[in-house]
């Protein structure tokens, strides 16, 4: 019975990993985005896009308000109908209110320069969900331990998506 609660509970988590058929990955610390497309790619498990605006999720390695503002930034929310004729009306201003409006919406950028902790997300774009997540933390940061990191996250990912039946 225990198990049937727990399919239940894992089934909507499992469906919206399995709608993801590409992933744009944002910059990481110590360059592990670079580690992770090349197992991605390597295991087959999802398409790595280079353009966000083609990717169904992105891999992150932190959460928060520089998160939403890059996807924000990436997959913007279309204007009504209102707001483009506020817009247009601005137009007519001339060009130092344009640099300016440009200015104050500008996004700030998401920074690869903080200690990352060792949690990777995998984000859905349209729900902001976090569809699956890891604690995978490289021993050293040196190119084979964080390849050998980037290696296991991937097992443990195509685990989750394709989950072997317990006997």
């Amino acid at each position: 019975m225990k198990w049937i609660a727990l399919l239940l509970c894992s089934f909507p988590a499992l469906a919206g990993l399995t709608d993801v058929k590409s992933v744009y990955l944002l910059p990481m610390t110590h360059g592990m985005d670079q580690y992770l497309a090349n197992h991605l790619v390597k295991a087959g498990v999802y398409q790595v896009v280079t353009d966000p605006k083609r990717a169904d999720a992105v891999f992150t390695d932190r959460l928060g308000e520089a998160l939403e503002t890059q996807l924000k930034e990436f997959y913007p929310e279309p204007k009504p109908e209102e707001a483009k004729k506020a817009e247009a009306t601005d137009s007519d201003s001339g060009p130092a209110s344009k640099d300016i409006a440009a200015y104050a919406g500008a996004p700030t950028r998401a920074s690869s320069f903080s200690a990352s902790k060792g949690n990777l997300f995998l984000v859905d774009v349209k729900s902001r969900a976090v569809l699956w997540s890891i604690h995978a933390r490289s021993k050293h940061n040196t190119p084979d331990q964080l390849d050998k990191t980037a290696g296991h996250v991937v097992k443990a990912l195509n685990e989750a998506l394709h989950p072997k039946p317990k006997k």
